[in-house]
């Protein structure tokens, strides 16, 4: 795994989290057409999520979100969310099988990863699929 680029480091929600500590990893896997994050904090793990992506739709789902419970609610998963969109250019969709978490993950009002404006055009280059 590889630190997200740079560019994302500013986009509101990621800064949130990386003010807090915290470090976003992450690694495409091209044969699941998935990204994989890993949220650490002092090169220990606290957090992981899974995003499957089809370039063809352009949309995309989060699997296996998990986020160590001390660390929870600070933003972890909203982060990594924000990152998978900017790097994969795809819009984020709720997965088809959801636990009540993640459902009452999904139904808040405000997303951060909601919006054509959420990754700035500048985000967008370098470290990113086309």
């Amino acid at each position: 795994m590889k630190p997200i680029p740079d560019e994302l480091t500013g986009l509101e929600a990621v800064k949130k989290v990386l003010d807090q500590g915290y470090m976003i990893e992450y690694e495409f896997d091209d044969s699941l057409h998935a990204i994989r994050f890993q949220a650490k904090l002092r090169r220990f793990p606290v957090g992981s999520a899974a995003f499957y992506f089809s370039n063809e739709s352009r949309t995309g789902h989060m699997e296996r979100i998990a986020v160590y419970e001390g660390h929870r609610r600070k933003g972890i998963a909203d982060a990594m969310m924000v990152c998978a969109k900017c790097l994969t250019k795809c819009e984020p969709v709720p997965a088809i099988s959801q636990t009540a978490e993640g459902r009452a993950w999904w139904n808040r009002p405000n997303l951060p990863w909601r919006g054509n404006d959420v990754c700035d055009p500048a985000a967008l280059a370098g470290g990113t699929r086309p």
